[in-house]
């Protein structure tokens, strides 16, 4: 049961650093973009 409590954080922690690094992505690609 630990093992799957560790597994399960450890792949919500992976989601939200990746939905947090295509957000800052999105931010840098997009915003220069219509700012020209």
């Amino acid at each position: 049961m630990k093992k799957r409590t560790g597994t399960k954080s450890k792949i919500l922690l992976v989601l939200s650093i990746v939905s947090m690094m295509a957000t800052l992505y999105l931010v840098f690609v997009y915003v220069p973009t219509e700012k020209d």
